[in-house]
């Protein structure tokens, strides 16, 4: 697959795609090698050392209109967590060329060993 985009200032932005036969027949693996990157990278926006960190879905915010508590929490790290699953199996797709995945047992593992990188900013 070859992409290029061109971003013009005041006009329209030009996209040329250029997908192979092959990649058509194995279009989820194709997308999933570009997602996969894309995801990675967006996650280490997520790192405190950054100084910047991007919103994050509503359905994992508080509610501004209720008060703070157990029944309106802020579920930033589920949002993390959610974050790592999806890197997770976008890199297990554009890696292996399938979607079987590890059997459950080595999933959790894993997944846990993948996120131990960020563990220091997940329990703040």
């Amino acid at each position: 697959m070859k992409v290029s985009i061109t971003y013009k200032h005041n006009q329209k932005d030009k996209v040329h795609v250029s997908v192979t036969y092959e990649e058509l027949w194995n279009g989820d693996v194709t997308l999933a090698r570009v997602i996969y990157p894309f995801l990675r990278r967006y996650r280490k926006m997520y790192d405190r050392k950054n100084g910047y960190c991007p919103g994050y879905p509503m359905t994992f915010s508080a509610d501004p209109r209720k008060e703070e508590g157990p029944d309106n929490v802020d579920r930033f790290d589920e949002w993390l967590h959610c974050l790592d699953k999806m890197v997770y199996s976008f890199e297990w797709i554009a890696k292996n060329h399938d979607w079987s995945g590890p059997a459950q047992k080595e999933y959790h593992k894993e997944c846990s060993k993948l996120r131990r990188a960020h563990k220091k900013e997940l329990e703040k």
